[in-house]
């Protein structure tokens, strides 16, 4: 049977479009580890500088070890994304667990002129069973993603916790900066879609689906004036 000339053009348009797919997951997941591998580089030349300060070394070496740690598990969320996977819950404080997670954000943060604000940061809250390795996941992804929209003019992201109900927590990211187009947000969740010409679109759609892993939902709030808010719930 002759393959018409439409039928080949389809087949290879398909196949055109598989390879630019594949290309932006790679491009996606090379997005996702440059952050750890650029504080591992970064904590690696400090130490190089710092030999004779043995606390500094061993501070260094503290955060390389969690970087690497935090890239290892992301290949092994990426490998698993697809397939069900056992939550890895243990008790955690949730204020005393986004303060842990700030801390590695403060750098650049100040480098761009860029307040963090966490305003019950000294509440204890009750602990609650979360599994720290998807919940730092998601939590880091919002947080880079509000400093990039705030890079070039400076301004304030703010993280809070809150208790919603008994069983459910929220954690939400806002920030001052310029926002959401109004035409991206119904797509803001979909794989490779982003407002950054740099940017691969695969940080919101990893965090939408690691917060589905946990039983619970990411979600974009519009802001009555100017900014972006995140509101991660999920089951404690």
């Amino acid at each position: 049977e002759i393959e018409t000339l439409g039928n080949l053009t389809g087949r290879r348009l398909r196949q055109t479009d598989r390879l630019a797919a594949l290309g932006r997951l790679v491009a996606g997941v090379a997005h996702e580890l440059r952050n750890p591998l650029a504080s591992v580089k970064l904590k690696l030349q400090l130490t190089r500088r710092s030999l004779d300060n043995p606390d500094q070394v061993l501070a260094s070496f503290n955060v390389v070890e969690e970087e690497v740690g935090k890239m290892n598990r992301l290949v092994e969320r990426l490998l698993s994304l697809a397939r069900p996977s056992q939550l890895a819950s243990s008790k955690s404080d949730p204020s005393h667990f986004v303060k842990e997670r700030l801390v590695l954000w403060e750098s650049r943060a100040t480098s761009q002129g860029t307040i963090l604000e966490f305003p019950r940061a000294d509440a204890p809250s009750e602990p609650i069973q979360m599994d720290r390795d998807r919940v730092g996941q998601i939590l880091d992804n919002l947080i880079a993603n509000a400093l990039d929209a705030l890079a070039e003019e400076g301004g304030r992201v703010t993280i809070e916790v809150q208790r919603t109900a008994p069983n459910e927590l929220l954690i939400a990211v806002s920030d001052n900066g310029p926002g959401v187009p109004e035409e991206t947000i119904e797509r803001l969740f979909e794989p490779f879609c982003t407002t950054r010409r740099e940017g691969t679109g695969l940080g919101l759609f990893l965090s939408a689906e690691l917060a589905r892993g946990l039983g619970g939902t990411l979600d974009y709030c519009r802001c009555p004036d100017r900014g972006a808010r995140f509101e991660l719930r999920f089951p404690c």
